[in-house]
């Protein structure tokens, strides 16, 4: 078990009220600065991987909830979580679940996060279908008690906790649960949400500036495990840093089961290897449906926000800059590792990139 959550008391009221304005959250990610609010040593983080860890996080977070959980998914299935979210309502907790209403794949995968709000709703929780602003309500985080924060690479589904590799961080920093409940308000209310917080990564207000200025910020190493990177912009700079000397490896989403890769698995791979980086490779023993990115052995990212101009640019997505050395070196070993096992394919000559559509859905 890589987990080791962070004890702390849930007792504080949620406070949805304004927390700032984005405009110096912008300026941060505009600078190239990460964490004016320090994360490291002491940071209230604790990090779970999956599938090593199963739902139990999540779970043991939603059944320890006293007041409220606010939760803005983009699947809701695994028979676990939906258990705990009704159970928690049945108790007087103030469930609130935001679901995105037209997932990739069409009515069948519309039809199981209705399944799940007509589940939610009969055990007493308010759910809404997402903000029609957004390609999709992408995200995968919430918040327990307005002072505890849960920010995943995971949809809630069983593959996600049983065949997926994923990422997720229990924060119990009250200024990232503010922010994101925050957004979660706004998203409720289809309003512009209205935070401040120079951590969170949030899609479409930061996470472009944010993520292209870490990978910018790489000096020694760049590690990336993503399940698409298709953006041009994103991979010309992966690219420059290869040819500067940096050492960077890119871990993507591959064939599972014996497959071959897709074409479209084959073109992320053949951009990157034309744009100088020798060291990408396909995995292909679990699902890759992670996000995660470590600059240096020292500052990395976490979240939902996949390198596409769709994950960046017009979905709501929600991620975490992180600083904690522990932390980063569980997720560099655990990247290390993965593509240690993971396969290689030749270079060749990338056809034309489909901007943020996601190559796979079938493990949700």
């Amino acid at each position: 078990m890589r987990k080791v959550l962070a004890a702390g008391a849930l007792m504080a009221s949620l406070t949805l009220a304004g927390c700032g304005g984005t405009n110096g959250f912008l300026g941060n990610s505009q600078n190239g600065t990460f964490g004016a609010q320090s994360l490291a040593g002491g940071s209230g983080l604790s990090l779970f991987v999956e599938p090593d860890d199963g739902v139990a996080p999540i779970v043991d977070a939603i059944n320890g909830a006293q007041q409220s959980v606010l939760m803005e998914m983009y699947l809701l299935s695994d028979q676990d979580v939906l258990s705990a979210l009704e159970q928690a309502a049945q108790r007087g907790v103030d469930v609130r679940v935001i679901l995105d209403s037209k997932p990739y794949g069409g009515p069948t995968m519309h039809n199981i996060n209705q399944k799940a709000m007509t589940a939610l709703q009969s055990a007493g929780a308010q759910v809404h279908w997402s903000n029609p602003a957004f390609t999709y309500t992408h995200e995968k985080a919430f918040v327990i008690d307005g002072t505890e924060s849960i920010i995943t690479t995971t949809n809630m589904s069983k593959s996600a906790f049983s065949a997926n590799r994923e990422y997720g961080l229990v924060d119990t920093n009250p200024a990232e649960a503010q922010a994101i409940a925050a957004i979660f308000q706004a998203d409720w209310n289809l309003q512009q949400p209205s935070f401040d917080d120079p951590s969170l990564v949030v899609s479409p207000v930061n996470s472009r500036g944010m993520l292209e200025n870490l990978i910018q910020s790489a000096q020694r190493s760049l590690l990336i495990e993503d399940e698409e990177c298709n953006d041009p912009e994103v991979i010309q700079m992966i690219g420059q840093k290869a040819q500067a000397g940096v050492n960077v490896e890119v871990l993507l989403a591959g064939p599972t089961n014996g497959k071959a890769p897709s074409s479209s698995d084959e073109s992320e791979v053949s951009a990157l290897q034309n744009a100088g980086v020798t060291n990408v490779k396909l995995m292909t023993s679990l699902y890759l449906h992670g996000k995660a990115i470590v600059v240096d052995g020292t500052t990395g990212y976490v979240g939902s926000v996949n390198l596409s101009a769709t994950s960046m640019d017009k979905n709501r997505e929600v991620g975490l800059i992180i600083k904690d050395s522990s932390i980063l070196s569980t997720i560099s070993s655990t990247i290390q590792s993965d593509f240690g096992e993971s396969q290689a394919i030749g270079r060749g000559t990338a056809p034309s990139l489909t901007l943020g559509v996601p190559s796979s859905y079938a493990t949700y």
